[in-house]
């Protein structure tokens, strides 16, 4: 059993690290997104697209461009990947015409692999496939302006083309930015890259296919493993609803910018969840909207759609007033069993429950080693430290749980 890092050392904060790990997209769905990736920059831009010629850079946005992709936590499972289309066009083009030229470039001729895939939205065009989707958002590059500050493109196809117009974007400037806040825990992400390898030699077992090879650690940090497990919850939340989820540029904009730094995961995502909370009740108070904008170009607002009105924030603002309190029940609970059932109806019941019987097993297998030692009294698992002493595996606000191993 890999000896944890301080912001694992404690129960909860192992299953959330076990949850986190499911619900990223898996090696073979990765794949198929960086494939289909290439295969959608190589097709607008083939001899006899709309648009050839016209593609100066293809960059990905959004969830893969800062690390925090996952599978959606529907029935389905999908995951999608926002990409960017840096086009050469003349301040001429307009809204729809930028809009119906990346619909018609992706869609094709009747015989392209695309064709009648393609959904033309307000902002962008979306290619649908049986578990993923992929938005490709047209832009044309402001000059002299920094970190690719862009002009992109909104009309609805239902209203004349004098209704388009084109807002201020830098996705590229604000991956670049997140990219830069979250703050490295060497301990952290060795302990995060070795259950990420043991998940995914589980899974390549399971599936009868080549173990993957041993990689350098992969640079998380706790607060980007918390945003991945906020988009799973506000998926869940959201997956029967009609009214539109808060995007995601904003969970992360709020979870990058909440002040304070916790001892474990799961305090983390106690103090994440808080702050949101209080970002929104402040705004609810005095009876506005919030507002969220880009840090590196603030005439890119990302609530400039979300929230429509206070009545669409309060949704958003009662969830999360549900999930600061489940968090602080969930803290108290010292029943590995119930933990499973709390965090299942946060996050999944998928994950949760794979999650419980892996933390099971591995926590099980150490008490057989000797590397953990229950101390019966008082329900604390002792987890032998690099120098052979035992260490206690609670840490934080998190109580120690009950559990002893599988005979």
């Amino acid at each position: 059993m890999h000896a944890p890092s301080a912001y694992l050392s404690d129960p909860i904060s192992e299953l959330l690290a076990e949850i986190a790990l499911q619900i990223q997209l898996s090696p073979t769905d990765y794949k198929v997104a960086a494939d289909r990736y290439t295969a959608i920059s190589d097709h607008i831009d083939r001899p006899d697209s709309p648009l050839a010629g016209c593609v100066q850079l293809f960059y990905p946005q959004g969830s893969l461009a800062i690390h925090a992709a996952i599978a959606s936590g529907t029935t389905d499972d999908k995951f999608d990947l926002d990409v960017v289309a840096e086009l050469d066009l003349s301040p001429e083009v307009g809204a729809k015409a930028a809009l119906d030229r990346i619909y018609d470039a992706i869609n094709g001729s009747p015989d392209s692999p695309y064709h009648g895939s393609v959904e033309r939205h307000s902002r962008c065009a979306t290619v649908q496939w049986d578990k993923m989707h992929l938005d490709v958002t047209p832009a044309r590059r402001r000059q002299r302006t920094p970190d690719r500050e862009s002009d992109i493109f909104h009309h609805d196809e239902r209203l004349p083309a004098s209704a388009g117009y084109s807002p201020i974007a830098n996705p590229f400037g604000f991956a670049e930015w997140v990219n830069g806040q979250m703050e490295e825990d060497r301990a952290f992400a060795e302990d995060y890259a070795a259950r990420d390898y043991s998940y995914r030699k589980f899974l390549a077992e399971a599936e009868q296919l080549p173990i993957p090879s041993q990689e350098q650690p992969l640079w998380k940090s706790p607060r980007l493993v918390v945003l991945q497990l906020l988009k799973r919850w506000r998926n869940i939340r959201y997956a029967n609803r009609t009214v539109r989820p808060p995007p995601s540029v904003v969970l992360s904009t709020l979870a990058v910018q909440a002040p304070g730094k916790a001892a474990s995961l799961f305090e983390e995502l106690r103090l994440v969840a808080n702050r949101m909370q209080d970002r929104l009740e402040h705004a609810d108070d005095a009876g506005k909207v919030i507002e969220v904008a880009n840090p590196v170009c603030a005439d890119d607002l990302f609530t400039d759609r979300w929230p429509k009105n206070l009545a669409v924030q309060r949704v958003f603002l009662n969830d999360l007033r549900e999930l600061v309190l489940a968090l602080g029940l969930a803290g108290e609970d010292n029943d590995l069993e119930a933990l499973g059932r709390e965090l299942g109806g946060l996050f999944g019941a998928g994950p949760e429950n794979r999650a419980v019987r892996r933390y099971a097993e591995r926590l099980s297998s150490a008490v057989r080693g000797g590397a953990a030692r229950p101390d019966r009294r008082t329900g604390r698992i002792a987890i032998a430290a690099a120098g052979g002493a035992a260490a206690a595996s609670n840490s934080g606000g998190a109580r120690p749980h009950t559990f002893y191993g599988a005979k």
